[in-house]
C-alpha cells in the first residue's frame, strides 16, 4: 500500500515494510529537491536523483518486504543541506 505524507523542510517520510511513498511535491514548494534513501538497519544511506518539486511523485526504496525498514529524506537542493550518504 502507496502512502500519502505531508512534508515540511527538510521532509523525512518512513517505509516500515519497504512500501512506495506517493508525495505531493506542491506542499514542498521547491525547484529541485535532492533526495536519500537511510536504511536504519546497517545506517547506510543512499543519494538518488534530484526530482523536480512539483507535481505527486511516488519514490520507491531499495528494497521491499519484512524487515526492510527505509527513511526517505527530502531536500531543497539550493539549501546546500548534508543527506545522509553525502561525501563529507
Amino acid at each position: 500500500m502507496t502512502k500519502r505524507i505531508l512534508t515540511r523542510e527538510p521532509s523525512f517520510g518512513r517505509s516500515p515494510p519497504g512500501e512506495a511513498i506517493t508525495l505531493d511535491k506542491r506542499v514542498v514548494k521547491r525547484d529541485k529537491l535532492r533526495q536519500a534513501w537511510f536504511d536504519p538497519r546497517y545506517s547506510v544511506a543512499y543519494v538518488t536523483q534530484e526530482p523536480d518539486g512539483f507535481g505527486i511523485q511516488t519514490f520507491t526504496p531499495p528494497t521491499s518486504g519484512r524487515g526492510n525498514d527505509w527513511l526517505l529524506n527530502l531536500v531543497d537542493a539550493a539549501a546546500k543541506i548534508q543527506l545522509p550518504g553525502d561525501a563529507q
